[in-house]
Parts: structure tokens; C-alpha cells; sequence
């Protein structure tokens, strides 16, 4: 077992199958798991968000079109997140929510962009089906 201090109010306890009694090799496991865990999140943030288990297509190269889309798309939060910081504070207040802005806003932002989108298509549909049809 590995117990980790400050990443929370409670301590970080991993179970695992390597022993050591090292400081070092104990904080290197700590940084993969979380390295892991940050790949799961984003992961399941883009099954969620971008509804990838709903989606039906035709052909596995339009589903890995589809998937690649997606990890595009999630790119495009993260660098609004890292670079963007009055576009993206714009998202989040956008974004009908309760409570302060969690660790992972990932879900808000997508929300934000996606509420965004949705009133841009009723207030300017002609601007909509105009990229469209030139894309």
C-alpha cells in the first residue's frame, strides 16, 4: 500500500503489487496513477459529452473518424482551459451550474460551448447553414 498527503482533504491510498520501501519509487507510482487516472476521466468525459455510445455509423472507419473528431474536440477544451482565460471564464459563467468550478471542468465547458452553439443556431440559422454548406 502507498498512502499519498495533498491531493485532498482525505490521503491518497493505493494498493498495489510493487514493493518498496523507497520515497522515490513510491511517488513515481503515485504520478502514474494519476497520469492513468487523468486518461480514464477524459476517456469517459468524451463517451459522455460527445455521446459516443450512442452514436450509430456505418463503417469502422467512420467510427474511428467519429473518435478522432471527439479527441480533436477535447483538445480544443483543454487548450480554451490552459490558454483562453476570458474565453473560458465566459464558458463556465454561461453554463447553468451549481456550486464552485470542480477540479475537472471539462463537462461545464463542453456545456457551455454546447449552450453557445445551440442559441447561436436560433438566433442566426442562416450563419449555421452557410458554414455548413461551405465545409
Amino acid at each position: 500500500m502507498v498512502l499519498a498527503r495533498g491531493f485532498g482533504k482525505n490521503p491518497l491510498l493505493l494498493v498495489t503489487n510493487e514493493t518498496t520501501l523507497d520515497a522515490m519509487a513510491a511517488a513515481k507510482l503515485v504520478r502514474a496513477y494519476l497520469k492513468r487516472w487523468g486518461v480514464e476521466e477524459a476517456g469517459r468525459l468524451q463517451k459522455q459529452v460527445f455521446a459516443l455510445e450512442n452514436l450509430r455509423v456505418l463503417s469502422w472507419s467512420g467510427l474511428v473518424k467519429l473518435t478522432w473528431l471527439t479527441m480533436w474536440t477535447y483538445g480544443l477544451l483543454c487548450m480554451i482551459r490552459l490558454r483562453a482565460g476570458r474565453l473560458y471564464e465566459n464558458l463556465l459563467a454561461c453554463y447553468p451550474s451549481f456550486g464552485p468550478t470542480p477540479r475537472f471542468p471539462y463537462y461545464r465547458v463542453a456545456g457551455g460551448l454546447a449552450l453557445l452553439l445551440f442559441v447561436a443556431m436560433l438566433s442566426y440559422p442562416a450563419l449555421i447553414l452557410a458554414s455548413a454548406k461551405t465545409g
